[in-house]
């Protein structure tokens, strides 16, 4: 036990070791009083009501999940950081004052429900993935298995045919919209590594654009430049030919190649394409770009590296589909060859 000591004003005075703080400064709380059996006895009580409190069944799930989000702020992404802090703050509202000793499966599908009467099945998911990472890491004995979660709604996949690339590309000319719509469409980058490219990444010689960041807003609502989504998103590309201009124009030493924010890429696009009275977003030149290398042939193995994926499911359970123009392309000549066999039989016929 720690002993007080008497301060020249004739109080006396505990100072308690509670930790090292970020930098490994010691730290301590003082505990003063009129003599030193009270210091002693607060210091002590303070103590031991600590040390029941960090019990982890004693953490609240609000405290949990504060943890959690601690523990991975300089792991994770900074965007997944800022969302983590949104959904405690502002989700799974009636689970956050409960100890986890006394947390229950009924209850967490009562605030499940209640989240999912306002919010899409995505979000409802999103929340209760960060929920039970946090019982995972301090109450690891609790299972949620039976926690049934709203329905996933399967998303259609928009696909910007030829034409409506053609228009885009018509339309922003010597605009500042143009590399980005450029990069995105003609080599299947994301807005946050658009925005994160400098003129370095570009290497003339080469002709290659090293992908190897992304802008990101951070928990304090300020553009951040962090490493690229996943480890396969860093990659070198090879650039075509016909968007090499227009990236050597724009490199210039570390300046940003593009001096858009990410919302201001997204703003700018939805002005654009309700001025010519397209349904879709600036992320679907992406998705254009992914199905042209799959209409071509690509192997999924390539196209994955091109694109950034870790793994095929992407492709196969999002991008694998052909654009209208493809299908079109393709019926024509089903039809056409049809019409050689039906032709033939008639043939045959008359013989």
């Amino acid at each position: 036990m720690v002993k007080a000591k008497q301060l020249p004003s004739g109080s006396w005075r505990v100072q308690l070791y509670v930790g090292k703080d970020a930098d490994g400064k010691r730290l301590f709380k003082s505990f003063t009083a009129a003599t030193s059996e009270k210091a002693e006895y607060d210091a002590a009580e303070y103590r031991i009501a600590r040390k029941e409190k960090s019990r982890p069944e004693n953490l609240t799930v609000g405290e949990a999940i504060d943890r959690y989000i601690d523990t991975k702020t300089n792991v994770l992404s900074p965007s997944t950081i800022a969302a983590y802090r949104k959904i405690r703050k502002n989700n799974l509202a009636t689970l956050m004052p409960i100890k986890l000793g006394e947390l229950t499966l009924d209850e967490i599908q009562i605030a499940v429900n209640i989240e999912a009467a306002t919010h899409k099945p995505k979000t409802v998911r999103n929340q209760h993935g960060l929920l039970t990472a946090a019982l995972a890491q301090y109450h690891p004995s609790f299972s949620v298995k039976n926690i049934k979660l709203p329905q996933r709604v399967k998303t259609e996949i928009m696909v910007p045919e030829q034409g409506m690339i053609d228009g885009l590309m018509a339309n922003v000319r010597g605009k500042r919209l143009e590399l980005p719509i450029i990069l995105a469409a003609c080599m299947g980058l994301r807005r946050s590594e658009i925005c994160a490219l400098v003129g370095s990444d570009y290497d003339p010689a080469k002709q290659t654009l090293h992908v190897r960041r992304a802008k990101v807003l951070n928990e304090d609502r300020l553009w951040v430049i962090k490493a690229t989504k996943s480890y396969s998103g860093t990659r070198l590309l090879r650039v075509p030919d016909g968007v090499a201009p227009y990236i050597a124009k724009a490199a210039h030493g570390n300046k940003p190649l593009v001096s858009m924010s990410p919302t201001e890429v997204s703003v700018s696009f939805a002005r654009l394409k309700h001025r010519l009275g397209f349904s879709v977003r600036f992320h679907d030149l992406r998705h254009y770009y992914a199905s042209v290398l799959l209409a071509l042939g690509v192997p999924d193995k390539y196209a994955m590296e091109v694109m950034g994926h870790a793994t095929p499911s992407m492709l196969k359970t999002v991008y694998q589909h052909t654009m209208a123009d493809k299908r079109n392309e393709i019926a024509e000549q089903i039809n056409a060859r049809m019409n050689l066999v039906i032709q033939h039989e008639i043939q045959h016929e008359h013989v």
